[in-house]
């Protein structure tokens, strides 16, 4: 049982680490999203690394048909996604920070870059 314990907070801390990445990277790349000049001058590993990072997965449906959108796009952010599937997460009522902080995260980093110039 306290192995048990021990694991999943090894994993909890494992997921704040990935999670604190991801806003620093969040919050370095957030300034040039809504520059213009941006796309232009950033390379492409740089435009890269950020479709990998934020997991974009786009689906672009024929123009004949009947389909509802012409193209559907899901941000996955897999990396975090990969360390929360590890464990079950509990975070609201062992720890009402976490919820917070996932919140937050899922409000200001995620959605935040998605309606910017995401390349």
């Amino acid at each position: 049982m306290l192995l048990d314990i021990a694991e999943t907070d090894e994993k909890r801390m494992e997921v704040e680490a990935e999670l604190v990445k991801f806003e620093t990277w969040a919050n370095k790349v957030r300034p040039f999203l809504t520059d213009p000049q941006y796309l232009k001058t950033a390379g492409y590993d740089e435009l890269r690394l950020a479709v990998r990072i934020l997991g974009i997965k786009v689906v672009v449906y024929p123009t004949q048909g009947d389909w509802p959108y012409r193209f559907a796009i899901d941000i996955t952010i897999p990396e975090i996604m990969k360390k929360l599937s590890s464990i079950t997460m509990k975070p609201c009522p062992e720890n009402p920070a976490a919820c917070i902080r996932l919140s937050r995260l899922a409000s200001k980093s995620i959605i935040g870059l998605a309606s910017g110039v995401v390349p």
